[in-house]
């Protein structure tokens, strides 16, 4: 059993009777299911997605428009007939920005709903407003019950980085660590602005996201690093956060690909679990008082075929096993395509569906997640790559129409 909501658990007994069902479909025969409450897998954290890109702009709109979407999103409500209103998430992941909105087209990434704002200003003063759409998704999401909050860094604020952009140029780590005590001080202090403005105190910070992308593109923000790099940066963001004397708990990891939480032949990206969570490890940094006892990776591109479907979910439980303590998050997905599904087009039909929860199930009970999370909650764009909402803009001037669609 897996201890949860009441309302998570008919969620789990209907991915197990879909599956099981399916087998005895094509075997043509009984198979019995046996729930034993007295046995405990996982203790499910909860069920996520992003802010991303999108609720800068969206969380602008008419009330009535956004409204709904946090309904959708956050609602655990019914209606009179028990149609429920919304999903219930239960985790928020607020995006950090780099800074980059704030320089324009200098910024470089083309693209204005790439680019990101940030609380930092490019004077080094704090406007605490300067970012009032992603702020009024966040305090709708405590309106309707969430309770953790994750606020996650794609890049460096530009201040902070080597070319003064929110990307990197050659490919390599963008941040300038001669700037850490800085950059770590900043991400501190927006962490206590939110809450000041907000009542909502960050329950995580995830200090760097798909660390073994190049991020060289300029099409939206990210930064490069290697596992030594990655520990040095923990390390700043920790020594700042006991220096304030924040609760806020670092989330390591956000590996672009399952394998390199385990071993992938990259000495310098891979075998995260082994090198921040092994005493023996160079880069240990699992005794840190603010690191929480947590890892996390994306399942883009593990999907197909199906054994290795399987088998680098399996080995992402090994490897964790291994750490007395240590959780696994799936911390972000969306359908960006491999051989069986394309990411391309929306599609509200049964193939996207079972492909997705075929992939839950893989990643709640193969690796042993205790965590999922999605990438964008809202997109502006007709592809998979909202979870549970598209919205459809037409640009009239300044006036956008937006029309919302619960997937």
């Amino acid at each position: 059993m897996l201890k949860s909501y009441q309302h998570l658990n008919r969620f789990f007994i209907c991915l197990a009777v879909f599956f099981y069902g399916e087998t005895a479909l094509a075997q043509e025969a009984v198979v019995k299911i046996e729930i034993d409450p007295a046995i405990t897998f996982q203790t499910i954290e909860g069920f996520g997605a992003s802010d991303a890109w999108t609720c800068q702009f969206a969380g602008l709109w008419p009330a009535e428009k956004k409204e709904k979407m946090a309904d959708l999103l956050f609602s655990t409500q019914s209606t009179k007939t028990g149609q429920p209103l919304g999903i219930g998430l239960n985790m928020w992941r607020f995006s950090i920005g780099g800074g980059s909105a704030a320089q324009g087209k200098a910024s470089d990434i083309g693209d204005e709903w790439r680019r990101q704002y940030a609380f930092l200003q490019p004077d080094g003063s704090y406007n605490w407003s300067a970012m009032p759409g992603q702020t009024w998704f966040l305090k709708a999401a405590k309106t309707r019950g969430v309770k953790q909050f994750i606020g996650f860094v794609n890049s460096p604020h530009v201040l902070f980085t080597k070319n003064g952009k929110a990307y990197s140029t050659d490919g390599n780590c963008n941040l300038n660590f001669d700037k850490l005590p800085q950059f770590a001080d900043y991400l501190v202090t927006t962490i206590k602005g939110i809450k000041k403005t907000t009542g909502i105190e960050l329950n995580y910070l995830s200090p760097a996201n798909e660390p073994q992308w190049k991020w060289n593109e300029h099409n939206q923000e990210g930064c490069p690093y290697n596992n030594t790099e990655l520990a040095q940066l923990y390390k700043g963001v920790n020594e700042a956060l006991v220096k304030k004397q924040l609760k806020t708990k670092i989330q390591i990891g956000e590996a672009g690909q399952l394998d390199y939480l385990y071993d992938n032949g990259n000495a310098a990206k891979g075998n995260q679990v082994y090198q921040f969570f092994n005493a023996s490890s160079p880069n240990y940094i699992g005794n840190l008082s603010n690191i929480d006892q947590s890892i996390s990776g994306h399942s883009y591109f593990t999907t197909s075929p199906e054994q290795k479907f399987i088998n680098t979910r399996k080995k992402i439980a090994e490897a964790v096993a291994q750490i007395q303590g240590l959780r696994y998050w799936m911390s972000e997905y969306c359908v960006l395509g491999d051989e069986v599904l394309k990411g391309e087009k929306r599609d509200l039909g049964m193939v996207t569906a079972l492909f997705i929860a075929k992939l839950i199930h893989h990643d709640l009970v193969l690796s042993n997640a205790t965590s999922w999370q999605w990438w964008l909650a809202v997109s502006a764009a007709i592809i998979k790559m909202a979870w549970f909402i598209s919205i459809k803009i037409k640009q009239m001037g300044r006036c956008m129409i937006v029309n919302c669609y619960g997937l």
